[in-house]
């Protein structure tokens, strides 16, 4: 999969840096990594806060766990992330992750599809 970024088209929020200069680094290295194999940067607004507010944020938060679940069963079994459930306890146990993620994103997902199960009755 040696040209797995080739024509990929990322998404890139404009202005989004600034709060640690170590992770701004990591980010300008990381984009012209991966421009390097090939990917298509795509620059975009941050969305406002009260976009968030409607449908298709809720819609994200089904598609997320879907997705992210998804992504981690395709990077094989040798990692040690393999589902959402896996990355919200790596975040917990991990000092760092937990000063930079803000976790309760990624809970919010796996509370919507527990509600979403509770409520019409699928399992």
């Amino acid at each position: 999969m040696a040209d797995g970024l080739k024509g990929r088209r990322i998404g890139l929020i404009r202005n989004s840096g600034g709060y640690n200069d170590r992770v701004d680094t990591l980010m300008v290295h990381a984009v012209k990594q991966m421009i390097a194999a090939g990917a298509v940067i795509i620059e975009i607004d941050a969305p406002r806060s009260r976009e968030f507010s409607d449908a298709s944020y809720q819609v994200l938060l089904y598609e997320f766990k879907d997705g992210i679940n998804k992504y981690f069963t395709g990077l094989g079994k040798d990692v040690p992330v393999k589902s959402l459930r896996d990355l919200i306890e790596f975040n917990r146990k991990d000092t760092i992750e937990l000063k930079y993620l803000i976790s309760k994103y990624l809970l919010k997902p796996k509370r919507k599809a527990i509600s979403h199960h509770l409520n019409t009755g699928l399992h």
